[in-house]
C-alpha cells in the first residue's frame, strides 16, 4: 500500500472512531462503515483483493446483525446468516470480474454458502431433516472427490 492510500485509510478510520466517541453513531454502524472503508481501500490500493473480501464479509455480517437485532429476520436467522455471507462472496466475484481480475474462486464459497443457507431454510421449514444429512454427508464428500478426480483425468487426456 502506498503512503497516500495508507494515509487516506487512517484519516477515514480516525474520523469514524471520533464520530463513535462523540456518540453520533453506535458501534454496529461503525462496523458497517469500516466495511465500506475496506471496500474503498480495495480501490485505493490498486484492487488488492484482501480489502474487498474483508470489507464484503464484514458488511454482510454487520447488516445481518443489524436486521437480526431489530427482530426483522424472525425464525430464519440461521439460513439468512449464510445467505448474507454467500452474497458477500458473490459480490466479490462480481466486483473482481468488473475490474478484470480472475475471480472464479469466489464462486465456490458463494455457492457452498448459498446451498447451506437453502438446506438450513428447508430444515427450518420442516422439509429437510438435518439428522439425515448429518449422517450421510460424508457420501457427498466422496461424490465430490470422485467428480474432481474424474474431471482432472479428463483434462489431462486432452
Amino acid at each position: 500500500m502506498d503512503k497516500k492510500s495508507l494515509g487516506t485509510v487512517l484519516v477515514i478510520l480516525g474520523l469514524l472512531m471520533l464520530v463513535v466517541q462523540v456518540g453520533t453513531i453506535t458501534g454496529e454502524y461503525l462496523l458497517l462503515a469500516l466495511g465500506a472503508v475496506l471496500i474503498a481501500a480495495y480501490y485505493l490500493t490498486g484492487f488488492r483483493s484482501g480489502f474487498l473480501i474483508a470489507g464484503s464479509i464484514l458488511s454482510a455480517v454487520t447488516i445481518f446483525g443489524l436486521l437480526d437485532s431489530r427482530g426483522r429476520l424472525e425464525s430464519y436467522s440461521g439460513a439468512l446468516f449464510f445467505l448474507f455471507v454467500g452474497l458477500a462472496f458473490a459480490f466479490v466475484y462480481v466486483i473482481e470480474a468488473a475490474v478484470g481480475k480472475d475471480s472464479r474462486w469466489a464462486i465456490f464459497p458463494s455457492l457452498a454458502l448459498l446451498a447451506l443457507s437453502g438446506v438450513i431454510y428447508l430444515s427450518e421449514m420442516g422439509y429437510v431433516h438435518l439428522q439425515a444429512i448429518g449422517r450421510y454427508w460424508p457420501v457427498l464428500l466422496i461424490i465430490a472427490g470422485i467428480s474432481i478426480l474424474v474431471g482432472g483425468s479428463r483434462r489431462r487426456r486432452r
